[in-house]
């Protein structure tokens, strides 16, 4: 019994070691910048308007939601 307690002391160790060990490498990580993806023509196809406002821009893209309400502010 005294032998499966040791065994099981030691394992929590290493096993906390290796936790650390590992957070402080996605730690080191957050500096990593996405590259720029292929523009595929594929990727954009609509085949009818999105039912909102911008109808060309998906349902969660704020940069495209903000570039269109820009634009409908310049035509006013």
């Amino acid at each position: 019994m005294h032998r499966w307690n040791t065994i099981s002391k030691g394992m929590i160790a290493l096993v906390g070691a290796f936790t650390v060990y590992t957070a402080m490498g996605h730690m080191g990580e957050h500096e990593h910048h996405e590259e720029e993806k292929p523009a595929y023509p594929y990727l954009k196809m609509r085949n009818k308007p999105f039912p909102w406002d911008a109808s060309d821009c998906d349902l969660l893209d704020r940069a495209c939601h903000a570039k269109a309400a820009a634009a409908k502010k310049a035509l006013e």
